[in-house]
């Protein structure tokens, strides 16, 4: 602001960068929120598959299979709260299987 008036070109500027941003964070939620009882968890890196499957055990579910590595899991529960109990059991992430890039190898 210069001499009591905003210019146009800030204004438009912070318009390009809200535009960006929802571009971007729109979907976000698609990715995040798993639609069927299988989900995608990550958890923390250096875990080993045990670590991996513990968790998924410790929230009440089975685990699948092994990702491309072993911090990724897809898992599967038919009781409701999966995903809560997930994040409770030390999951980094969870989210549709979907978008785990490398997943669908054979359980170990």
């Amino acid at each position: 602001m210069i001499g009591g008036t905003r210019s146009a070109g800030g204004r438009r500027g912070r318009w390009g960068v809200l535009l960006l941003a929802a571009a971007v964070l729109t979907p976000i939620p698609a990715v995040l929120v798993p639609a069927g009882p299988s989900v995608a968890v990550l958890v923390p890196p250096g875990s080993s598959e045990a670590e991996a499957a513990g968790i998924v055990a410790a929230a009440d579910g089975a685990l699948l299979r092994f990702g491309p590595t072993p911090n990724v899991v897809l898992a599967v529960s038919d009781r409701p709260g999966f995903t809560a109990r997930l994040y409770g059991a030390g999951a980094w992430l969870v989210f549709d299987p979907a978008f785990a890039a490398g997943c669908p190898t054979a359980v170990r």
